[in-house]
């Protein structure tokens, strides 16, 4: 099954290229007196994935630019899923840069090229309880009650 590349709630349009890059990071040790070194693992770096396309249409590009730039301004942590990074860990990413170019050569095509880093997740919300439904909370509190009056007319 084919994944349509989404950043957060956002289908990017019109690939045409995507790449990841993973890496280690090595440290070197030399050791005075001693050929060769030892090398120390200190983790994998954040992944990088490029993306590359094009929008043609006035309609497109105006949409495209309105929401690229939006998302590469507000600087959250976003999710992202597409086949390309269907085996790894990654949850959150953010545009870490953001390249758009208009060539004379291909008249009313801007191609695109950015770079997603990989993130850690946004930070808790200051009220835990703001995702649940308000009507939750009620049935919750009068639960509560109807327990405690059990209790006192006992």
């Amino acid at each position: 099954m084919t994944v349509t590349p989404m950043l957060g709630d956002w289908e990017i349009p019109r690939i045409s290229m995507m790449r990841t890059q993973e890496q280690r990071k090595l440290q070197e040790h030399r050791i005075p007196g001693r050929a060769g070194s030892l090398f120390q693992d200190m983790g994998a770096e954040p992944t990088h994935i490029r993306i590359a396309g094009s929008v043609f249409e006035e309609e497109e590009r105006t949409g495209f630019l309105d929401e690229v730039r939006s998302r590469f301004t507000e600087a959250e942590p976003m999710t992202f899923v597409a086949d390309i990074v269907e085996a790894t860990d990654i949850q959150f990413v953010l545009i870490e840069s953001l390249v758009v170019e208009e060539h004379a050569t291909r008249p009313g095509e801007f191609a695109y090229s950015m770079v997603l880093r990989e993130s850690p997740p946004p930070p808790p919300s200051d009220d835990p309880f703001g995702a649940l439904d308000s009507d939750l909370l009620d049935q919750a509190a009068g639960f509560v009650d109807g327990v405690t009056d059990a209790l006192d007319a006992v």
